[in-house]
Parts: structure tokens; C-alpha cells; sequence
């Protein structure tokens, strides 16, 4: 599996997979679907811990951005440009989109809801 955020905010999900198993050919078989960005900020917000291998805390930054903190002045505390900031949120973004896509099917099938903090 592999995920992109695309410029219109979803994040694209390519799944491979092998179809032909018992006769032994090679032919994979790729499915695409999507993920809103807001899913997956939902989804690190909800998270009571998570770890992330980049420079930023997602939390943190999604939290301020939703409190209205300008990208600008959240990046000069991680010591980063505003571009940095926003390239490293959206591989953040891209990482966390697997969980954020089986979390949301979870909440739709279960009928749960997010209440943000």
C-alpha cells in the first residue's frame, strides 16, 4: 500500500494486490480510494498517544492550526520554514492515513462519533 495527499486536501490510497495466486503469474491488480484529510485529523486528534518518526507533532500542530495559529508562527517554534512545516504535516498526514481510513470505516459501521477536545 501507498498513500499521497493530493493538492484538493483527500489522501489517495494505491493497493496492490496479487489476484492470480495459483497459477503462479505476477499480474497485480491495483485499486485506488480516498481518505479526507479532515478523517485523518480526526483521527490524530482522537488518538490519545501516538508516535510519529518526522520533526513535528502532528497533534500539536493540527490542534493549533484548528485554534486558529497561523502556519507561519507554528513553524518558527519547530524551527522550520512554513513549507517545511506544511511538507512535513502532510507526510504526517500520508503516514497516519491507513489508521485514519480503517478508524473512520470503524466509526461509520459502529455509529460512534468524534467529539474534537
Amino acid at each position: 500500500m501507498t498513500y499521497e495527499v493530493n493538492p484538493d486536501g483527500t489522501i489517495e490510497n494505491l493497493v496492490e494486490e496479487q489476484t492470480n495466486l495459483l497459477d503462479g503469474g505476477d499480474e497485480v491488480e491495483d485499486r485506488f480510494f480516498f481518505v479526507e484529510k479532515d478523517v485523518v485529523d480526526q483521527f490524530i486528534i482522537a488518538c490519545p498517544k501516538l508516535e510519529y518518526p518526522g520533526v513535528i507533532e502532528p497533534k500539536d500542530v493540527i490542534k493549533q492550526l484548528k485554534n486558529k495559529v497561523s502556519m507561519d508562527s507554528i513553524a518558527k517554534t519547530y524551527k522550520m520554514t512554513e513549507d517545511e512545516l506544511n511538507e512535513e504535516l502532510e507526510e504526517a498526514r500520508s503516514y497516519y492515513a491507513p489508521y485514519a481510513d480503517k478508524w473512520y470505516q470503524k466509526r461509520e459501521r459502529d455509529g460512534f462519533t468524534f467529539e474534537e477536545e
